[in-house]
């Protein structure tokens, strides 16, 4: 029967077998959720369950041979251009189809995916891999702006890379389960140049990347829609920092939610304006326009990073560093061209001071990529001072780029004391996933005086003396931020509080890794939200002491 002459109680009651078909099933990008609109709802169920039937059949072998299979793919495609045929999932679908004005495009590219499943377990490049989320991944965000009545082509580009980092992140998220079924995401020259644990921080840095571009999509799509889309974005993110901790266990364990997660999404949905990171709360110190600014240094900053960091040879990483000399150049001389430069110079241009703030972002700037020359041409951390020079690069040098934002350039001792303070913590907290990396700013002469190399650093677990080590490192970070605090100019806690507020949250990071240095092996160390909230309270009123955190013993 057509569309046209189906009853409305026919099409209701398979409007509503559709949105079952989407509850039953947790997906990264919920389709029947309560946050969309009941309309919109209706039409994603239908979206849903047509292309939920046609995976199963590309995805389950117990449903027969792949002859079998494809048989019944090609029948499903044939159905999508024939008159609805009584079944609620096309009755829904052609439904939604004449009410939206919807050609059978975006259809077959899905349908071409899953027969592309059919034939294709694995992967040998990444290229290879985008190839197939271009089919698989982008036409649902397509269909959603559509459904939304979205036709913006900027806003499309968008959805494509919020949906493929959404595919991909399912990919990392299920290497347990697929692997095991001879389904090999991870593409296969990268895990056989540089082995799985790199391959895979590889890929989730990249993915990671991908969330990060899609970030002005949040803002722009249309309003019935923005709840949703930022619960599914903090919600893919949540995921895949949670593969990122897991790391090489991520081939036998799956990465779950915990509830401080879902809490954090559910901020993210209903309180976009609060940022997620550690540095959140501080934000909030801030107006809105300086904000923005410090946001957008924060995300252009990671980004540079980035591409040094997350390259998984010397040679890479070597790429990556030019092309941060020249996004650098280009963010300065007015001409951006990525996505988290754009923004920073948009940003940038609506703070006072035009001379001023453009000469501490171009010494800041030019301060992290120092840092990242370091780290791109395997520059050896032998002692502390080694380690103090390269934190004041890559954590002291965006710190004087951020003063302009607080209003306070005669803050530079500030600005680069809490910064090396600020990265000496990341170093600890973040010293299991980077030497997975091959990544390793520990000072050697405070491993080797734990009877410890480099490479102990990277297996599944602390290796026996890790305490030991990290012992004088968290007393150095904990003087450093007692440095920054002292360097305070008179009359100016109020206007840095913001910054302050950085230092107190990080302190409760590096309280928590002081208690316990081996737990960065098990879980990503932040400080908790009322933690955050009651030290971003108290930090422009803070004294300059305070008691340490008991550690425990080596």
């Amino acid at each position: 029967m057509s569309a046209q002459t189906t009853s409305a109680p026919d099409v209701a009651r398979a409007y509503a077998a559709c949105e079952s078909i989407a509850r039953a099933h947790d997906e990264n990008f919920p389709t029947a959720s309560r946050l969309l609109p009941a309309d919109l709802r209706r039409h994603l169920g239908a979206f849903y369950a047509f292309a939920r039937a046609a995976d199963d059949w590309a995805d389950e072998p117990d449903r027969g041979d792949v002859s079998v299979r494809r048989a019944a793919l090609r029948a499903w495609r044939a159905r999508l251009h024939a008159p609805a045929d009584g079944s609620p999932v096309f009755v829904a679908l052609a439904e939604s189809r004449r009410r939206l004005g919807l050609g059978p495009e975006l259809f077959e590219r899905l349908l071409d995916a899953f027969e592309r499943d059919l034939d294709q377990s694995s992967y040998d490049t990444w290229d290879d891999l985008l190839t197939y989320c271009r089919d698989s991944a982008e036409p649902v965000g397509r269909l959603v702006l559509w459904a939304a009545g979205d036709r913006d082509p900027a806003r499309a580009e968008l959805s494509d890379r919020l949906c493929t980092a959404l595919q991909l992140t399912n990919f990392w998220q299920d290497l347990s389960r697929d692997e095991p079924r001879g389904r090999r995401y991870l593409p296969a020259r990268e895990r056989a140049a540089y082995g799985d644990a790199r391959a895979l921080a590889y890929a989730v840095a990249r993915t990671r990347r991908l969330f990060d571009d899609a970030t002005p999509l949040l803002g722009g799509a249309p309003r019935p829609i923005r709840t949703w889309l930022h619960a599914v974005h903090a919600g893919g993110r949540a995921v895949l920092e949670r593969v990122a901790a897991l790391g090489p266990r991520a081939f036998t364990e799956r990465a779950a939610l915990s509830g401080g997660d879902k809490a954090r999404i559910a901020l993210a949905a209903f309180a976009p304006e609060l940022p997620l990171s550690s540095f959140g709360a501080s934000f909030l110190l801030l107006d809105p326009t300086r904000r923005e600014a410090l946001a957008a240094l924060h995300a252009f900053c990671r980004a540079l990073d980035d591409e040094v960091d997350d390259a998984p040879s010397p040679e890479l990483a070597q790429l990556g560093l030019a092309r941060v000399h020249a996004e650098i150049e280009r963010v300065l001389a007015g001409d951006a061209r990525s996505p988290a430069g754009a923004r920073l110079a948009a940003a940038w241009s609506r703070l006072e001071g035009r001379e001023v703030r453009e000469s501490l972002l171009a010494e800041g700037l030019a301060l992290l990529a120092r840092g990242l020359t370091h780290d791109a041409w395997g520059g050896e951390i032998a002692t502390d001072d080694d380690l103090e020079r390269y934190c004041a690069a890559v954590g002291g040098g965006p710190g004087l780029a951020a003063l302009p934002v607080f209003g306070r350039p005669d803050a530079r001792t500030f600005a680069h004391a809490l910064g090396i303070a600020l990265q000496r913590t990341n170093i600890l907290r973040d010293v299991a996933e980077d030497a997975r990396a091959g990544r390793v700013y520990l000072p050697t002469e405070d491993l080797a005086r734990a009877g410890l190399a480099a490479r102990d650093l990277a297996g599944e677990f602390a290796p026996p003396g890790y305490r030991r080590a990290a012992g004088p490192l968290v007393a150095r970070a904990e003087a450093a931020f007692d440095r920054a605090r002292a360097a305070v100019p008179a009359g100016a806690t109020r206007a840095l509080a913001p910054a302050l507020a950085m230092g107190k949250v990080y302190e409760g990071v590096l309280a928590r890794i002081a208690q316990d240095p081996t737990r960065v092996w098990r879980e990503r160390v932040h400080a908790g939200a009322f933690e955050r909230a009651w030290r971003v309270a108290i930090a422009p009123w803070a004294p300059p002491g305070r008691a340490r955190s008991r550690r425990a013993g080596p």
